[in-house]
């Protein structure tokens, strides 16, 4: 998104944040007609990249590149460096809520009642904080103690049980040799034996998704071994360690990666980047593959709503048909919902993220407008 009196400098690197309400989607049949969307007008937006979501019950964090959020109604700016909290249901900025970060934000999670950040910064709040840090989530102010320095990236973050799993592009983290992958406890420390086994991960991990019975992690990224295995861009590793036997087959023959998990009861969903895109769902009892969609763009962003999988991305085509930035598929068959989001601006890089909690899509990235509501909407069904 822009600022209103920075409009044509900011023009090509725009954001939004979209609400998509899904109460009618959620139980819709596959043949369901499209419901008709209405559109909200909503407080703030950001003014540069959001790549990621993360929802409580009461605020909506927001994670990029962004250094204010702008009111859409009286064009006032409040300085947000690259995080920031709304208030759920209308937008409002949350004013208690202030944190300067010095990269960009990539990986947002809440755990052990703390806001932790992963991205591709060195300082939080002044303070020296190598790609990974945990902030209050009252406040934003920076948890002090114990912490873990990363010497690389973190580009994902996922809360389960009582362990805060890491992923990204790096092979140290707290001083010690964790290649792409780590986890630490409630007390901030290093999981000795995450992943047990010793060898590397010989690409990045973009994504960890919980498997249904929150018995193993599943990675996702652009990795040929994981953790010394032979997995091709997605594989799991149980909460033990070790690396699952669960082996899905390569997206495709030439390079590829995964971006995006969405995990249901018996099938493993799948945003996929590279020569044009896809969209695959995986079964987990065998890993065959149980559909696949091709896009003409990559899928940055994937989450289930009910039967409804909701796509986004930079791509304009999905199975053929015309869907720019956002598409639905029915989870059992692949096939492609005729509803649609009218998108405009840049198709790259289009949606980066899509959240979906209490019956609300959260859709984050780098596009003007959605339905017509300039960089920042609430869609309804």
């Amino acid at each position: 998104m822009k600022s209103r009196s920075r409009r044509v400098k900011l023009l090509a690197a725009i954001v939004a944040i979209v609400s998509l309400l899904l109460g009618g989607v959620t139980v819709a049949a596959a043949s369901a007609r499209p419901a008709q969307t209405r559109v909200q007008k909503v407080k703030w937006h950001p003014n540069g990249d959001v790549d990621v979501i993360a929802t409580t019950t009461t605020r909506e964090f927001l994670g990029g590149s962004f250094t204010r959020m702008v009111n859409a109604g009286t064009h006032q700016q409040a300085r947000r460096i690259r995080v920031a909290a709304l208030a759920r249901g209308n937008g409002a900025l949350v004013r208690s809520f202030h944190a300067q970060v010095n990269g960009k934000v990539t990986a947002l999670a809440v755990f052990n009642h703390k806001l932790f950040l992963g991205g591709d910064f060195t300082k939080v709040n002044g303070v020296s904080r190598p790609h990974l840090a945990a902030l209050r989530l009252p406040d934003g102010g920076l948890v002090r103690g114990q912490h873990i320095p990363v010497n690389g990236p973190v580009l994902t973050l996922l809360h389960m049980g009582k362990r805060l799993y890491a992923g990204g592009d790096f092979n140290r983290a707290g001083g010690v040799t964790r290649s792409k992958l780590f986890a630490i406890n409630r007390d901030g420390a290093l999981v000795p034996n995450w992943p047990a086994e010793t060898g590397s991960t010989d690409g990045g991990a973009y994504v960890l998704a919980a498997s249904p019975h929150r018995d193993s992690v599943l990675v996702g990224g652009a990795f040929h071994h994981l953790v010394g295995q032979p997995r091709t861009s997605l594989g799991a590793i149980t909460t033990a360690g070790s690396v699952a036997k669960w082996r899905p087959a390569a997206a495709c023959e030439s390079t590829c990666f995964v971006k995006d998990l969405a995990v249901g009861a018996q099938k493993v969903y799948t945003g996929i980047a590279g020569p044009g895109g896809h969209a695959a769902a995986y079964r987990l009892s065998n890993g065959a593959t149980a559909w696949m969609v091709r896009t003409n763009g990559d899928v940055n962003a994937i989450s289930q709503s009910g039967s409804h999988l909701l796509l986004g991305g930079h791509f304009d085509k999905v199975a053929g048909h015309t869907h720019r930035m956002f598409a639905e598929v029915n989870t059992t068959t692949g096939r492609v919902m005729s509803r649609r989001l009218t998108t405009s601006g840049q198709r790259f890089p289009g949606i980066l993220d899509i959240n979906v909690h209490g019956g609300v899509a959260v859709l984050g990235g780098g596009f003007d407008a959605i339905n017509g509501q300039q960089r920042l909407a609430d869609i309804g069904s």
